[in-house]
């Protein structure tokens, strides 16, 4: 018995061939078309729901730009954010990237160098925090005095040093554009020499820099990944595409800064920003992954004619739910199917899905349920029962507007069809209560 969803497993150069449930693959080209017909370097922003399938589109995008002959590096920032600062964690994976596609080890060491030197021009002395861990460990106002003009001395050294700063970071700028380069000749050659015999026009070869997971980040790590970006590792031949959920990184700013205006301090990070179509969360899209999870938890129950993919596909796309949601609920249906107390039920699978779906939607709902506090009759258990029955949303229709008269029909189809089960209902939401710690 599988209790997770399977990810489709993804090749570095499969792109979305055979694992393209949600029709992704004309929006990757569209975005690999520009990605690489662009003449400088832009920040590329991707925004997705929470649980929307980032993460299996990123992996799919990064097998077409590798197909085009770019070399491209998948970073997991929420896997490295237990690094103090992002810059390590970027120049690592830059290093290991190298190594991995055979670059030279001599400019590999001369990298790692100034990497090293660069260090401490983009992380800074921390002196004010330097000044208060000293002040927390001397017992003496003499002592204080005494670090205080210690750190004076320090200042004024770091202050003279700025220039010698600047041509640090300056140097390792540009040690990081030559090993760009040399990843992408090793990586890309086959790929534009096939575009050149073809006479097809190819995109300009560059090392795209894909950044995933950033919304689920610690603050402070997110934030200086997107610094660290900004200031340091954007250098020609580096394109950096950003793969996250922009709502979620808003919070990340005010945490950190307060009630700020967040979009606009975090639009000076990106240059072009793309919303991640939404096929996966709404009608067929949402319907084909349905199909996908009941398969993975061996769910393929039919009770009565009433096919529990469909109820499951229905409530999904009118409740909106993200994949995630989606599998959350796929496992309170197994939870259900195993539950001993079903063989008391009939013809109660309907039923289990309407529960299992409420259980993850609305718990407080379904804790009413289970008690005993709502019957048929309630609006909001009602809603679901419709949900479940109407199918996906239609779209819209030319002289159409709104969708009150679908409801309406659908309610009192569901009361003609429905009226009966609520004490079935009601023993569901007990029965899968039965896991409930």
């Amino acid at each position: 018995m599988r209790w997770r969803f399977q990810e489709p497993k993804i090749g570095d150069l499969d792109g979305f061939q055979n694992t393209d449930l949600f029709g992704y693959a004309g929006f990757g080209d569209w975005l690999a078309n520009i990605v690489g017909g662009a003449e400088d370097e832009p920040v590329v922003l991707i925004d997705g729901d929470w649980g929307s399938g980032k993460t299996v589109f990123a992996r799919q995008w990064a097998g077409v730009l590798r197909e085009r002959g770019h070399a491209v590096l998948y970073f997991d920032a929420f896997a490295a954010d237990c690094q103090d600062d992002p810059f390590l964690a970027l120049v690592e994976a830059v290093y290991a990237f190298a190594e991995k596609q055979g670059v030279e080890g001599e400019l590999r060491a001369k990298f790692s160098t100034e990497a090293a030197k660069a260090a401490g021009a983009a992380l800074g002395l921390g002196l004010g925090r330097l000044a208060l861990d000293r002040v927390g460990l001397v017992e003496t106002v003499d002592e204080v005095r005494e670090a205080m003009r210690s750190d004076r001395t320090r200042l004024k050294g770091w202050i003279e040093s700025a220039t010698e700063r600047k041509r640090t970071v300056a140097t390792f700028r540009e040690t990081l554009e030559r090993l760009a380069q040399a990843v992408v000749s090793a990586t890309g050659a086959e790929s534009r020499a096939n575009a050149a015999a073809a006479e097809e026009p190819g995109d300009r070869g560059r090392l795209v820099f894909l950044v995933d997971e950033l919304d689920r980040c610690r603050p402070d790590f997110a934030l200086g990944v997107l610094e660290r970006i900004k200031h340091v590792f954007g250098v020609p031949g580096v394109c950096f595409v950003l793969v996250t959920n922009v709502a979620d990184l808003e919070q990340s700013v005010r945490r950190a800064y307060g009630e700020v205006r967040a979009r606009t301090y975090l639009e000076k990070f990106f240059d072009l920003r793309f919303r991640l179509p939404d096929s996966a969360l709404r009608g067929n899209g949402a319907g084909v992954f349905v199909e996908r999870l009941l398969r993975t938890f061996d769910l393929r129950v039919v009770a009565s004619g009433y096919p529990i993919v469909e109820a499951f596909e229905s409530l999904a796309a009118r409740r909106g739910m993200s994949l995630r949601t989606m599998e959350h609920v796929a496992r309170n249906i197994l939870l259900f199917a195993s539950c001993p107390g079903r063989r008391f039920l009939t013809a109660a699978e309907p039923s289990g899905v309407v529960v299992s779906a409420m259980r993850v939607v609305d718990p407080a709902l379904f804790k009413r349920l289970r008690r005993g506090e709502v019957d048929e009759a309630d609006a909001a258990v009602l809603k679901f029962k419709v949900d479940a029955v109407m199918g996906p949303p239609r779209p819209p229709q030319p002289g159409r507007f709104g969708t009150e008269r679908e409801v309406d029909e659908g309610l009192h189809e569901m009361r003609e069809r429905c009226g009966s089960h609520s004490w079935e209902l009601r023993q569901a939401a007990r029965c899968l209560n039965t896991f409930d710690l």
